[in-house]
C-alpha cells in the first residue's frame, strides 16, 4: 500500500463500509511518514446518516421544507398542506369549501377532528408562538402567513396536547420563518384550469437586511386573486341526470328512472306561471327571462323514459348544473414585518406584525330548487 494513493483510498472506503455493515474490525498496519500525505477527497456512498430536523424531539415531528411545499402546490399554503397524509380531506372543514378546496381562508384540520365547523383542536404556531385567530369560527387563516419567507413547516400529530394544552388535541403545526434572511425576491405567477376557467394570479415580494450592526428587518407582502367557477358547465363528466317518472306502468317496473339532460317542467330560475290563471290566458305557462320579459314555456316531445329535457325541444333551466359552486371568487392580501435588535450578546429583542384580509364572493344556493321527483318547487304569489 505504500506509495499507492488509489489503493489507500479504496482501503479507507472499504473499511468504513465494513464498519457500517457491522463487519469485524481489521487491525490497522503501522503508518509510516510517507503515508501521512494529504489523501484528498474520500466519497462514501450508501450512508444512512440523515438530517436532524424532526429527529431530535421527544415526539415525532414531520418537517416539510418550503421547496417541498412549492413542489406540492405553488398557489396557496392550504392547497399544498392538504396533500399531506395528516391533512387529508382538510379543505372540507374550511369556512368556505368546494371542488377546488377552500377559496379564501385556509384552516388546518389534523386527522379530521375539526368536524362540523368546530375549532380549537389543531394548534397553529408561527416560530413556536401562537397566532391570533382571524376567522369567524376562531381559527387561524394560514393563507395570510408570509409564505415567501418560510423555511419549513413542522407538524406534531401525537402527544402535542400534553405540551400545548387542550387546543392541540389533534396536534400542532409550527410555521418556521427565516428571521435571518438577507436579500430580496420577487415572484409572479398565473394559471387556469384545463377547461379555460378559474383564472388565478399570485404576486409576492420579500426583503431582508441589516439596519446598522445590531438590527435586522424583514418585509414581505403577497396578493392573490382567483376567478369563480359557478357550475358544472364545460365539463364532459356532467350529464344532467335526474329522476323522472317511468312511462311504463306495471307492478314489476320501477316508478322512477334516471335520465340525462333533464330540466324541470314546473319551475324556472326566473319564475314560471303554472297555475292561478285560466288556461286560455296569455299568461298561462309563461316564464320570466333574466331581462324581465316573458316567453312561452314549451314542454319537450318526451324521451324514452318520459323526461322533459332541453335536448328534445323543451324549455327550462338546467337546475342540477347550478347545484354547487365549484370555486368561489377569492381575493387575498397580506403583509408581514419583523424587526430584531441584539441588545447584548445574550439578549435579543424583536417585534413583528402580521396583517391580512381574505374575501370570498360565492352565490347562495340555498334558494335554488333541485330537480328531484317528489319536491314541489311551485310558489304561490298572492295579490
Amino acid at each position: 500500500m505504500k506509495g499507492n494513493h488509489k489503493s489507500w483510498s479504496r482501503a479507507v472506503a472499504t473499511a468504513v463500509a465494513m464498519s457500517i455493515a457491522g463487519a469485524p474490525a481489521v487491525a490497522a498496519q503501522p503508518s509510516t511518514a510517507t503515508e501521512d500525505q494529504d489523501l484528498g477527497e474520500v466519497v462514501v456512498t450508501g450512508s444512512r446518516i440523515t438530517g436532524s430536523v424532526g429527529m431530535s424531539t421527544p415526539t415525532p415531528v414531520m418537517a416539510v421544507t418550503a421547496d417541498e411545499l412549492l413542489a406540492l402546490s405553488p398557489s396557496t399554503l392550504i392547497s399544498a398542506l392538504s396533500q399531506l397524509p395528516q391533512f387529508y380531506g382538510n379543505s372540507n372543514n374550511a369556512v368556505r369549501s368546494g371542488f377546488f378546496g377552500s377559496g379564501g381562508s385556509g384552516n388546518l384540520n389534523l386527522r379530521g377532528l375539526n368536524t362540523g365547523g368546530q375549532s380549537g383542536r389543531t394548534l397553529t404556531l408561527l416560530n413556536g408562538r401562537r397566532i391570533v385567530p382571524g376567522t369567524g369560527i376562531g381559527t387561524v387563516d394560514i393563507n395570510i402567513l408570509p409564505s415567501a419567507l418560510l423555511k419549513r413547516v413542522d407538524t406534531v400529530t401525537g402527544g402535542a396536547s400534553a405540551a400545548y394544552g387542550t387546543d392541540a388535541v389533534a396536534g400542532a403545526v409550527n410555521f418556521i420563518v427565516d428571521t435571518e434572511y438577507s436579500g430580496w425576491q420577487l415572484n409572479a405567477q398565473a394559471g387556469m384550469t384545463t377547461r379555460g376557467d378559474r383564472d388565478n394570479m399570485l404576486y409576492s415580494a420579500a426583503w431582508g437586511g441589516d439596519l446598522g450592526e445590531r438590527a435586522h428587518l424583514l418585509l414581505s407582502g403577497e396578493y392573490y386573486h382567483a376567478d369563480q367557477v359557478l357550475n358544472y358547465g364545460g365539463r364532459d363528466w356532467y350529464k344532467g341526470y335526474s329522476l323522472v317518472p317511468n312511462p311504463v306502468t306495471s307492478n314489476t317496473t320501477p316508478r322512477l328512472l334516471a335520465a340525462p339532460n333533464v330540466v324541470p317542467s314546473l319551475a324556472t330560475f326566473g319564475g314560471l306561471i303554472a297555475a292561478g290563471v285560466p288556461t286560455t290566458s296569455a299568461l298561462f305557462r309563461r316564464y320570466f327571462n333574466p331581462d324581465g320579459t316573458i316567453s312561452p314555456f314549451v314542454l319537450g316531445l318526451g324521451t324514452a323514459t318520459g323526461g322533459h329535457s332541453i335536448a328534445n325541444g323543451g324549455s327550462g333551466d338546467d337546475s342540477t348544473l347550478n347545484l354547487a359552486t365549484l370555486a368561489p371568487e377569492a381575493q387575498r392580501a397580506n403583509a408581514f414585518a419583523y424587526l430584531s435588535f441584539e441588545a447584548t450578546p445574550n439578549l435579543k429583542l424583536f417585534v413583528q406584525g402580521l396583517a391580512g384580509q381574505s374575501r370570498i364572493d360565492q352565490p347562495d344556493h340555498a334558494g335554488r330548487f333541485a330537480n328531484v321527483a317528489g319536491i314541489d318547487t311551485r310558489i304561490t304569489i298572492y295579490r
